[in-house]
């Protein structure tokens, strides 16, 4: 008698809080994970202190910008899995904010490689799987920046690259409906400026992040459990018929 297989998740930006919260999520669900991480014995650390057991996790480590590297390793990791990546969360991103005229186009460039190109590097990757699988759920997190213009909100490059994800989001969710593959987007607001999302050095960033909260229903910030908990819906069976949404996680900010 064969043995049902679990499903295989690939989590990108792994030792975020926000990775983290969602792995202990899925491993609850007694889902396997291939967690992408640039520091192995750090994200180790992370886990245990997170009470998250290393079993049932694969840690690829790379730098996603290195983009051959990371497929070998990556394609290595599935192949140690049984060929099978059922579940793809791109949580990785990163908080660029700079006024346009102080923006070079370097800093432009870093904003595109940390919010898009990545993801979209990682997804060629993993799509092949779903498709030869006929099923399979990716789930992308933006921001309520990529579709919303905030005052005194100084991350033009940011809120373009984090627009292209969702619009990513959208194109490739019919390209693949066919395949029986969903692609959905995430859109975080405000969160904790504690989290490990924000540089907490950088007085002016976290003075702006904090009035944001003027604009905002409910009065305070949000956080990565509540976050995972919207990928995690989006990522399961739950929303099966659900494809090519934009859910805002956000406290009502763009109502």
């Amino acid at each position: 008698m064969l043995l049902k297989r679990n499903k295989v998740a690939v989590i990108t930006g792994a030792s975020s809080s926000m990775g983290r919260v969602v792995i202990k999520q899925f491993r609850e669900e007694n889902i396997d994970v291939i967690a992408i991480t640039r520091d192995k014995s750090k994200f180790e650390r992370m886990l245990e202190q997170d009470g998250t057991a290393l079993e049932g996790i694969n840690i690829v480590e790379t730098d996603v910008m290195d983009f051959e590297g990371t497929k070998e390793r990556l394609e290595a990791a599935i192949a140690q899995c049984g060929n099978r990546a059922n579940i793809l969360v791109n949580a990785m991103g990163k908080f660029h904010s700079k006024p346009m005229l102080e923006t070079s186009m370097e800093d432009f460039q870093a904003a595109l490689n940390d919010n898009l190109l990545a993801i979209f590097s990682i997804t060629k990757v993993v799509l092949p799987y779903m498709v030869m699988q006929r099923n399979g759920s990716i789930v992308n997190v933006s921001s309520i920046l990529g579709f919303k213009a905030l005052q005194n909100a100084s991350c033009v490059a940011y809120g373009a690259a984090k627009a292209g994800l969702i619009q990513m989001t959208k194109l490739l969710a019919v390209e693949v409906a066919p395949f029986n593959i969903r692609v959905n987007c995430v859109c975080p607001g405000i969160l904790n400026p504690v989290d490990d999302k924000y540089d907490g050095n950088n007085y002016v960033e976290l003075h702006m992040v904090k009035n944001f909260l003027s604009m905002q229903p409910i009065k305070r910030f949000g956080n990565a459990t509540e976050i995972a908990a919207a990928i995690t819906f989006l990522a399961g069976e739950k929303s099966a018929w659900t494809t090519g949404a934009v859910l805002t996680v956000d406290g009502g900010m763009v109502l």
